[in-house]
């Protein structure tokens, strides 16, 4: 299957889950990123598109928050398709951007250099670790410019079971997927 075919196929079904069930994926996905070991790690997130059905990390993020772990998420730039980072806590105040993404208005910008884990969006991912999102290349030039050991775990609602056919050397992999269970 092609990313193109497996982004309109996940997409399609995404659309079709119930809030309800969104909900509950979403909850059983952050029960395993909270068994990660975690300590004295700077974890990076999304914040979802709540139109789009995305993964909702806030159970995570605030089991960050409690363990003092150290929390960031990303700030878009829709021009250039780059995102910067910001480290986020319960005093950072967000504000929907034009595409429907939570991101912070006030917070310390830090380097994706110092990041450890970054959970990633997905819309599906193949046993190979390769990644279909959205199409933009955010995730890519964003992984590109992290650590070369930055663990990079995929989250969606949707286990593998179809190959991605056209991946290239410049799509980025990643390292483990979290699925609904």
């Amino acid at each position: 299957m092609t990313k193109n075919e497996a982004r309109k196929k996940y997409k399609d079904i995404r659309n079709l889950i119930s809030e309800e069930l969104v909900g509950l994926a979403s909850l059983s996905i952050c029960k395993q990123l909270i068994d990660l070991e975690l300590a004295d790690k700077t974890v990076h997130v999304f914040l979802p598109i709540k139109r789009l059905k995305e993964v909702d990390l806030w159970e995570f993020i605030n089991h960050c928050y409690a363990e003092n772990i150290t929390v960031c998420t990303s700030v878009s730039d829709f021009e250039n398709h780059t995102m910067k980072t910001v480290l986020l806590n319960h005093e950072t105040e967000l504000k929907e951007n034009d595409w429907g993404i939570p991101e912070p208005v006030n917070g310390k910008e830090i380097s994706s250099r110092n990041i450890d884990i970054v959970v990633v969006p997905l819309l599906y991912a193949d046993g190979n670790g390769n990644r279909v999102g959205y199409g933009k290349g955010f995730y890519d030039r964003f992984l590109a410019d992290c650590k070369a050991d930055v663990e990079k775990i995929g989250v969606n609602f949707f286990t593998s079971k179809e190959d991605i056919t056209d991946a290239t050397d410049k799509d980025i992999r990643i390292d483990q997927l979290v699925f609904a269970k």
